[in-house]
């Protein structure tokens, strides 16, 4: 998987309700890592152990990207389709898992996570949610990390305790986060959002801030969220499942 792929699995990588689902959701990004996505648009389909996630991403540096992916957790397996060629990935969920590497350095001060409920609410989509801040900072012979989060969560969804549930264990199978652990500082980045998506609360808009570098030479991205539309309704099986007109990209 290359590193656009892996950045929108990580920023859509979301916790799933008992009854099918699908929602709409807007990420955009200022400033790019290297990554050039700068526009995300998705929609979403769920069910108890497989989903579908439609992205249509402006780059900055690419130009338009359209990608599906499709994870069966029943299968064991992710498909990424690309639309324009009508070609397909196939990819063991144990592979993935297998791509992330061992830090290879240490990190100079432990970094400290902090969580802090504001006590601020407001209403999106109809939803009662509450305001999350979340902030960690990362040292290591790499350079610096700062990473500052503001969520509104909401339980008020129809099976969220399944949703909650589900969400566990698609950090156990490691699909949690887009970012492979390369060196500390992204394990580090890693397990910020896994510890963060362990709040409890569905996501219904985040911001995230980070700030990295070394020396004379720092970064900075913005990251926006947010849940434009989202309707329970039972959904067909067909639509978890290979168009029969895609041709597998070895």
């Amino acid at each position: 998987m290359n590193s656009r792929v892996l950045f929108i699995l990580g920023l859509l990588a979301i916790r799933l309700l008992h009854a099918d689902i699908m929602f709409e959701t807007v990420t955009k990004t200022d400033g790019m890592l290297g990554l050039g996505v700068s526009d995300i648009k998705s929609r979403s389909f769920f069910k108890t152990d497989r989903s579908r996630i439609e992205t249509s991403a402006n780059d900055a540096l690419a130009g338009s990207i359209s990608l599906i992916i499709i994870t069966r957790l029943d299968l064991k397996l992710i498909w990424i389709l690309n639309p324009d060629l009508k070609t397909y990935t196939e990819t063991r969920i144990e592979d993935f898992r297998a791509n992330a590497q061992t830090p290879r350095d240490s990190l100079d001060v432990p970094p400290e996570l902090n969580v802090e409920k504001t006590g601020k609410t407001k209403k999106i989509l109809d939803k009662e949610c509450e305001e999350v801040r979340a902030t960690m900072k990362i040292l290591s012979g790499e350079g610096s990390v700062s990473l500052n989060q503001t969520l509104w969560l909401t339980s008020d969804i129809p099976g969220y305790q399944e949703l909650f549930g589900y969400g566990m264990k698609i950090r156990e199978l490691g699909l949690s986060s887009g970012l492979l652990a390369n060196n500390a500082q992204d394990n580090k980045m890693r397990e910020f959002q896994e510890k963060v998506s362990n709040i409890y609360g569905f996501p219904m808009e985040w911001s995230l801030d980070m700030n990295m570098g070394s020396g004379d030479v720092y970064f900075t991205m913005k990251t926006n969220y947010l849940v434009t539309s989202y309707a329970g309704a039972p959904i067909n099986n067909n639509v978890f499942d290979l168009p029969p007109d895609y041709k597998l990209q070895e």
